[in-house]
């Protein structure tokens, strides 16, 4: 489990750690305010009567809180020993000795403050405004920085950079960032016209269960880099800065030229087996414990290329369950948010948490950290953006699991209160309606889901519940039953969820009393929207697929792009949709919305947008028996980027400008490990990515694009 599940925390405890937070936070994010001696010393008086502290001149910020569910080791040694037997008690085995005893079992950054060079340009798709998301590909107002991973033995992965040209449109090869054998997790870029940085995460790890998995069950440790570059003249790259992390690199979100990073440690015993078979195997696990240097137990740190390692936590900014020492089946992983500002980043600070997770929510205030690998219960810890880092505040837990696609965009801050959408759900053979008819028949076994809204608060050091939808008061559910949670989006006061099973039911939510959510308004139309994104206040564009009802079946067909007017949060509506493809197409957008480029054009009615689709329509692949062909699934046919002008004051909604395409099935394709749509408007002029291709045309005229002048990666 991340942590325990009780919550017993005194109410005087709680007072005390709310007081300590209300001083330590104004003297530590306010260092050179001038205190209203009148108001704050009764207050501290207060305090130091109280918890028997004495403030002076801060000096080293406040170690993390206590709370209901974590604890704050203070000591390396403390934590050391948590982490000892935490080892011992997963290296223990379920075979008996020959004595009859029995062993327990184991269970960015700002992309430019400077006019651009062009009219307009498009940045990064990012799920919360001014939170700054790392990707494969970046751009200023003038350059373009594309991953070349490494593949097959070539010369190694590197960053091209390539000058974004509008008339005629070109991409302009200029020069790169080589990173040898690596692989590139994500890119930042900030500057201006006189300076240029531009941010590589990168790592030894290899993709697929690297990540947000359980890596001690995926093959042990590794490391990451992070190096800043001046890239301000990208013929001749400078590295600034690099640092060299133990564990694997999760996430990072960028803001205000800091950056936060997610990593992962767990901490290494040479020799140990991981899952003994005999006792002797349990034993000897037991002493190499006891024998391996605290410097293995944590993760270490070296800084511009040194072989000096150093450690790269502090164990007063770490929390871990309070029931670590009472849980067999605790699994030591380190999770740390390592902080660094990008104006000074030798003085890094990092926190962390013991236990297990699986991903981030970033707003511009917080951090939260979430695990859902109970399915049933999805817990939460809150870290607070201060000036000497993230730091620990609260944590708690909701009902449900938030899906594997794009988690966090089940999130929300908004006006101090945290919402979060999840889903339970249960398997049953068929679903009865009132009247005794079958709704949902199965020969075997069916997905019975219950989609629930939470609304959140952070009391003190608890994350709590403070209201929850459906319920008695609003009993309507989000979805019909069998139906499950496709796209979610929350925008202010507002949230919209598309369910789907047969039809693509849109639930438009009202959270302006956040203590009384309520569903306002549906609309049921086929198909579902994987990926919701916002336009303005009162439009919605949705990216999924289109579906055909046949008797009590659904089948998915084409890539739906529609666009619904939300002004009336009661009567959502339908203003224009786009269906391409047949059976089998799909957008990247679906599961990647980075791939998605939207930018306003001339004003906030009108905008431009580029989605990427791969388009089966050719030759029947598969068909069952006697089935109808709405059933069957089509071969690939081409890869396109489609154009589309969109103008929110007109009926029609958007008009598509054609179609770039940069593969088909004529095409002699060259497969590569770069599979990855992006594309960017600059000017009249948009630069599309499909894997190590860049193809550039004008807005006008996709259909005569020209690929980027040459690089060798």
């Amino acid at each position: 489990m991340f942590f325990s599940n009780s919550f017993d925390l005194m109410a005087a405890q709680t007072k005390k750690m709310l007081l300590f937070h209300t001083v330590s936070d104004t003297l530590r994010n306010k260092p050179k305010a001038k205190p209203k001696i009148k108001n704050l010393l009764p207050l501290s008086l207060f305090f130091l009567l109280l918890a028997g502290c004495e403030f002076g001149q801060q000096t080293e910020p406040a170690s993390a809180p206590n709370s209901a569910l974590m604890e704050n080791p203070q000591t390396l040694q403390n934590l050391e020993s948590i982490i000892r037997k935490s080892l011992k008690d997963s290296g223990q085995s379920s075979i008996q000795p020959s004595t009859g005893v029995r062993l327990l079992s184991s269970s960015s950054i700002a992309v430019s403050d400077a006019s651009p060079s062009s009219s307009m340009f498009s940045t990064t798709t990012l799920a919360e405004s001014g939170v700054d998301e790392g990707d494969l590909v970046k751009n200023d107002d003038q350059f373009l920085y594309v991953t070349h991973q490494s593949f097959f033995g070539d010369s190694g992965s590197a960053i091209n950079i390539f000058k974004m040209q509008e008339a005629p449109a070109q991409a302009i090869y200029q020069g790169s960032v080589q990173l040898g054998q690596l692989s590139v997790n994500a890119l930042y870029v900030r500057g201006d016209q006189s300076s240029r940085e531009l941010t590589v995460i990168s790592g030894a790890q290899g993709w697929g269960y690297a990540g947000w998995y359980r890596m001690g069950y995926w093959g042990g440790n590794s490391s990451f880099d992070v190096a800043l570059f001046d890239v301000t003249h990208p013929s001749s790259v400078e590295k600034n800065w690099s640092v060299n992390i133990d564990g694997t690199y999760l996430d990072s979100r960028s803001i205000n030229n800091k950056l936060y990073i997610v990593s992962r440690y767990y901490p290494h015993v040479k020799n140990y087996v991981a899952y003994p078979v005999d006792y002797a195997d349990a034993v000897n696990n037991q002493e190499l414990i006891d024998e391996t240097p605290v410097q293995s137990l944590l993760p270490t740190r070296r800084v511009n290329g040194s072989n000096e390692a150093t450690l790269h936590i502090e164990a007063d900014q770490c929390v871990v369950p309070k029931d670590s020492a009472t849980n067999q089946s605790f699994m030591p992983f380190i999770v740390t948010i390592t902080t660094i500002d990008l104006n000074n980043p030798d003085g890094m600070d990092v926190s962390c948490v013991l236990g297990e997770d699986s991903g981030l929510y970033v707003s511009t205030e917080n951090l939260y950290l979430f695990n859902q690998n109970s399915w049933d219960k999805t817990f939460i810890h809150k870290f607070e953006f201060t000036p000497d880092g993230a730091r620990y505040r609260a944590s708690g837990q909701v009902d449900g699991s938030l899906g594997w696609n794009n988690p966090h965009l089940r999130f929300s801050e908004y006006g101090g209160f945290l919402r979060v959408m999840t889903t339970r759900w249960s398997w049953l053979n068929d679903v009865i309606a009132a009247d005794g008819n079958v709704v949902i028949d199965s020969f075997c076994c069916t997905a019975n889901y219950e989609h629930s809204l939470h609304v959140m608060q952070a009391l003190g050091t608890k994350l709590v519940e403070v209201a929850t939808l459906p319920n008695e008061s609003r009993p309507e559910t989000i979805g019909e039953p069998g139906e499950d949670l496709y796209g979610v989006r929350f925008q202010g006061d507002r949230a919209y969820a598309v369910t789907y099973r047969r039809t693509d039911p849109l639930y438009a939510i009202d959270l302006s009393n956040p203590l009384d959510p309520k569903i306002t308004g549906a609309l049921k139309i086929p198909g579902f929207s994987s990926y919701i994104h916002p336009l303005g206040d009162n439009f919605i564009l949705g990216i999924g697929n289109d579906s055909v009802e046949e008797g009590d079946l659904s089948f998915t067909q084409g890539v739906k792009v529609g666009l619904f007017d939300v002004s009336q949060l009661d009567n959502p509506r339908l203003v224009k949709q786009d269906i391409i493809g047949k059976r089998g197409s799909y957008s990247p957008v679906s599961y990647d919305y980075h791939a998605l480029t939207l930018v306003q054009s001339f004003d906030a009615d009108h905008y431009k947008l580029v989605v990427p689709v791969q388009v089966h329509e050719g030759n029947i692949a598969w068909l069952s028996g006697d089935s109808s062909e709405s059933s069957a699934y089509y071969d690939w046919n081409r890869s396109i980027f489609r154009f589309y002008d969109v103008d929110l004051t007109s009926d029609q909604g958007f008009a598509s400008g054609g179609d770039l395409v940069v593969d088909s099935s004529t095409s002699d394709r060259s497969w590569s490990q770069n599979y990855f749509f992006r594309s960017v408007i600059f000017g009249g002029s948009v630069h599309s990515i499909y894997g190590d291709s860049i193809w550039s045309s004008s807005w006008q005229s996709p259909s005569n694009a020209v690929p980027a002048s040459s690089a060798s990666p």
